[in-house]
């Protein structure tokens, strides 16, 4: 199903849901990124996770 979002780094957690106007994906990265993207340090710390929306063109 993680087909639909043509993203290589992210994998499908669960089924999609979906409504009359919106797609629900609940996704994760395949492997974690060696540097942080924000400022390159080669030490990573995860101090969570975070809910982000990300809007696109209408598909259907």
């Amino acid at each position: 199903m993680s087909d639909l979002l043509f993203l290589p780094n992210l994998t499908t957690i669960e089924v999609p849901q979906e409504n009359e106007s919106d797609m629900l994906f609940k996704v994760e990265t395949v492997c974690a990124p060696e540097r942080c993207p924000e400022c390159s340090f080669d030490k990573l710390y995860k101090h969570g996770t975070r809910k982000q929306i990300i809007m696109d063109l209408p598909i259907r």
